[in-house]
């Protein structure tokens, strides 16, 4: 079959410089997937026989006016939203490089005559299946890339490849930590994560990379899929920005693992490389490590205050999930609850800084705590209005000790 691929972006130039080298151009992997489904081309990966890959590569930069980025095996060159990357050839000839892909659905070429080589059986099934039995053992990031594809393209693992993966996962565990960000970003962000909520959860693949040992990873996995349908229930997240989406759902996944015994916060290292995102999600488990079940009112009260909105996300995921938890952390989340409940955050803008600067007070850290402490028993109903707030301000800035 012959597809008429003269609409991919720069083909003109490809072709042109083929032409005049007299070498052989293939489009592989990606782009050739995206094309059969009628996606939008982002990635154009090309090999090339009959010439250095540098050699063609360096030309076809000439043409477009850009420069190149050399990386060990391929250079790429970015024009806009669009990368092209030409790459070394996995074999001496395109049906041995083919051969050497991770999925039969990328194991795809097109020649610049728009000749198709492969089989294209799996692309028309929808399935993701290894290209090769040692698939993962050569790249054990292939796992979560099986993943990322599922959810951006809507298709289904094959039952031998998800058995491998669920054999394989603790090999994620030797690779390098911003590889691993990258595809569980992709995968939690595209557009069809909340369709592989079950299988993403059944493999195991999180709880290996939080090397969580000797928990009831039924009870585990069961708890995850149902908080995370929830998220998606009452979250809209397709609208969310995609940083935020990222973390709603890292959060999410972790909910259960908070009161177990042997969870290690600090193992988000292994995968959670932006620190800003790092820093946000241990701050929200930790928060909720606080939250013992022996934690006085008050205590309880004001932590709550100061983290109203991950609190409150938490609790809302909880409540509509109907889930009963056992012993300790039931108990804590009925208190939890019921603290929410008795919030109005919105009170807590009764007052501001202007408010204490008219009384004459001076910033200082008495100054933040003093502010601290009154929004805080404005929003609980402590303080009822904030003529009320100013007399308690007047009589509190005599005393430089703030107890809470």
């Amino acid at each position: 079959m012959i597809f008429d691929v003269t609409k991919l972006p720069f083909f003109s130039h490809i072709k042109y410089l083929e032409s005049k080298k007299k070498c052989k151009v293939y489009f592989v992997g990606g782009i050739v997937r995206d094309f059969l489904l009628n996606r939008t081309i982002k990635d154009i990966d090309i090999v090339v026989f009959n010439i250095s890959y540098i050699e063609f590569a360096t030309g076809l930069a000439r043409l477009l006016s850009k420069n190149i980025i050399a990386f060990k095996d391929n250079i790429r060159i970015v024009i806009g939203e669009i990368t092209i990357d030409i790459s070394k050839p996995k074999g001496s000839n395109i049906y041995r490089d083919l051969g050497c892909r991770d999925f039969t659905i990328n194991s795809l070429a097109l020649t610049t005559d728009g000749k198709l080589i492969g089989n294209i059986e799996d692309i028309n099934k929808k399935l993701i299946r290894i290209n090769y039995d040692n698939t993962f053992l050569d790249d054990p990031l292939r796992i979560l890339r099986a993943f990322r594809f599922a959810a951006e393209i809507n298709f289904n693992i094959d039952n031998n490849t998800f058995k491998k993966i669920k054999e394989l996962k603790h090999l994620l565990l030797d690779i390098a930590s911003e590889r691993i960000y990258n595809e569980l970003y992709k995968t939690f962000t595209a557009k069809y994560f909340n369709l592989i909520i079950d299988i993403f959860i059944d493999s195991e693949v999180f709880i290996s990379l939080l090397k969580v040992d000797n928990v009831n990873k039924k009870n585990i996995n069961n708890t995850e899929k149902r908080l995370l349908y929830n998220l998606f229930k009452v979250s809209d997240l397709q609208y969310y920005k995609k940083n935020d989406k990222f973390i709603l759902i890292i959060i999410t996944l972790i909910i259960p693992f908070i009161y177990v015994q042997n969870f290690n916060i600090n193992h988000l290292k292994k995968f959670i490389i932006v620190k800003k995102i790092y820093t946000l999600i241990k701050k929200t488990i930790n928060t909720f490590k606080k939250l013992d079940k022996n934690l006085k009112k008050c205590d309880l009260y004001f932590i709550i205050y100061n983290n109203y909105s991950v609190i409150n996300y938490v609790v809302t995921i909880l409540n509509v999930s109907r889930e009963t938890f056992n012993g300790d952390y039931n108990i804590l989340y009925k208190r939890v609850r019921d603290a929410i409940k008795s919030i109005d955050i919105n009170r807590a803008s009764l007052i501001n800084g202007n408010d204490l600067k008219l009384l004459g007070i001076k910033e200082s850290k008495v100054f933040g705590k003093l502010l601290n402490e009154v929004k805080y028993k404005l929003a609980f109903g402590m303080i009822e209005s904030k003529k009320a707030a100013i007399e308690y301000i007047k009589k509190r800035a005599k005393n430089e000790t703030f107890t809470f």
